[in-house]
């Protein structure tokens, strides 16, 4: 039944009620925007569960990134305090070193001294045994004279006239040779 002038009116209110036709257009467009409205947040909820997802995966990334920061802090802490270390072990060696070498200096100038004491005694060695060659040689030139001066004395002795306090007879040692 269409009517096309014909048309209800609300007395109360005046307003003017739709035709069926305008009522299922209505109605179409109402469930067209309810689909769409149904399909806008079903995708706004896939959206945003999306969004939680990468949210909080993003959360574990920033975590498990931070827990690597810490791990290469302590790591980097550790080096630090290798490092310190392995610097005063050095510089305990480089003590070392310089004890070893100040002791192995100290060594080297007692052996020196100790060789120019050596060599000094070999010095007053060898001048000793010059010296003591040498009162050899005069002693032995000594000995060598001995009975040469002892026939000279028989010779002046016997030369002297008789009337001398001291007789010596000829041929007696009057020379003690134990202190030549």
């Amino acid at each position: 039944w269409r009517s096309a002038g014909l048309r209800l009116r609300d007395p109360v209110t005046g307003r003017v009620f739709p035709t069926v036709d305008e009522a299922c257009v209505t109605m179409v467009e109402a469930l067209e925007e309810r689909e769409a409205a149904q399909r806008y947040r079903r995708e706004s909820e896939a959206l945003c569960e999306e969004a939680e997802r990468a949210l909080r995966a993003d959360r574990e990334a920033r975590q498990e990134a931070e827990a690597r920061l810490r791990a290469a802090e302590i790591a980097l802490r550790a080096k630090r305090q290798a490092r310190q270390e392995a610097k005063a072990a050095l510089l305990v060696d480089r003590q070392a070193r310089q004890k070893a070498e100040a002791a192995l200096q100290a060594e080297r100038q007692a052996r020196q001294r100790a060789e120019a004491g050596l060599q000094a005694d070999r010095q007053a060695r060898q001048k000793a045994e010059a010296g003591l060659l040498a009162d050899l040689q005069a002693r032995q030139k000594a000995e060598a004279r001995i009975p040469e001066l002892e026939a000279r004395i028989e010779v002046l002795l016997s030369r002297r006239a008789p009337d001398s306090s001291l007789e010596i007879a000829p041929g007696s040692k009057s020379v003690d040779r134990s202190s030549a």
